[in-house]
């Protein structure tokens, strides 16, 4: 019996230690930064609401190919009361199908849903757009 229960212990004590997630490690070093080239999408957007004070906010997507995790950053902007920086911290995202975001469902026009923070991308950086036209069978 005591057995047992220092046998149920270690396996309840090893399940509760965070683990580092398995990242994909030939994906990483194939998209993780060469030179000048960031392999980072950064994506410029607006929250889709109703709420005035909130119309005029403004994001930075940034989506990293390396291990597909996103990050949302507000710009500072001067006198709007309203706290800038990280919004929404590196991590992956999963949408509301219970599939996690890719490359592909990031591009202007589109509507994504973050941690119930609905965005509508408005602009994309040059390095995201030349990425779109490379990879253009992908986003169909």
């Amino acid at each position: 019996m005591a057995g047992d229960q220092r046998r149920t212990r270690k396996l309840t004590a090893s399940k509760l230690i965070a683990q580092a997630p398995k990242r994909d490690f030939i994906k990483f070093m194939k998209k993780d930064r060469q030179g000048l080239d960031s392999h980072v999408l950064r994506f410029f957007a607006r929250l889709d609401t109703n709420r005035p004070i909130d119309m005029d906010r403004c994001f930075i997507i940034s989506f990293f190919l390396s291990d597909d995790t996103i990050s949302v950053f507000e710009p500072e902007k001067r006198n709007s009361g309203i706290v800038h920086g990280k919004f929404i911290e590196r991590s992956k995202i999963a949408n509301i199908g219970g599939k996690y975001y890719s490359a592909e469902d990031l591009f202007v026009g589109a509507v994504v849903n973050f941690r119930s923070h609905q965005f509508v991308i408005t602009d994309a950086d040059e390095y995201a757009m030349t990425y779109a036209e490379k990879h253009r069978a992908a986003y169909r």
